[in-house]
């Protein structure tokens, strides 16, 4: 682990992608490196592992786990919060459900 993991100097770039976040497009320009990134994730590199992890603004992110984006009823990428309660304060509101990798596998179409 690292103070700042997303810094410029812990950071190598794999890909630019310039087209669309659509489904095809992204599904189309990722298998490409499919297997090179299983390949890669926990590889050992001096003393540390690799972790290999997408990196993007919102709507990427939320493009390449399946979620809805800003419109949608759980748009947190974190939780599993409804919009309609994000509008009340965090000290008033009940705790959310944590979105869990397994949640948007099973989720995922």
């Amino acid at each position: 682990n690292t103070l700042c993991p997303n810094a410029v100097q812990n950071t190598v770039l794999l890909a630019i992608f310039k087209a669309g976040d659509s489904i095809t497009n992204l599904n189309i320009a990722l298998s490409q490196y499919k297997d090179h990134i299983k390949e890669m994730q926990g590889m050992p590199w001096r003393q540390w592992k690799l972790r290999v992890f997408f990196s993007g603004d919102y709507e990427f992110i939320c493009s390449i786990y399946g979620l809805s984006g800003a419109s949608g009823r759980h748009c947190c990428l974190w939780c599993l919060i409804k919009s309609s309660d994000m509008k009340t304060s965090p000290t008033k509101r009940q705790p959310s459900t944590p979105r869990t990798l397994d949640m948007i596998k099973a989720g995922h179409r």
